[in-house]
């Protein structure tokens, strides 16, 4: 679940913050933009940030508080032709009290 801000903690908590991980054990070379496919469910998309820890340590914003529902295919251009060996980190970042939500799944692809 995506963990919700907490305004009963006192200070506030927020954002309220959700790390997922995943390993990529296979030696794999990314053979074009590599992407992240990514499914959240959740009331209000404006209150969520998204950032990607790529294995090489690079992170990317895939959502800021937007407007709207972010994409479900995220390019990952700054990889393209980088090894994809390695561990991935998923952050999603709460910044508003009284909604929560889930990451129903993401799965980083190489092309």
């Amino acid at each position: 679940s995506v963990s919700d801000c907490d305004m009963t903690a006192s200070p506030p908590d927020c954002p309220g913050v959700s790390i997922f991980e995943t390993q990529v054990t296979d030696i794999v070379k990314a053979t074009g933009a590599p992407s992240l496919q990514l499914a959240i469910s959740h009331s209000d998309w404006s209150q969520l940030r998204v950032v990607l820890t790529g294995a090489d340590g690079s992170s990317s914003v895939l959502w800021d508080r937007g407007t709207g529902i972010p994409p479900a295919i995220h390019s990952l251009s700054v990889m393209s032709g980088a090894w994809m060996t390695g561990r991935y980190q998923l952050r999603v970042e709460d910044h508003v009290d009284g909604t929560t939500g889930s990451v129903t799944s993401w799965t980083v692809r190489a092309n």
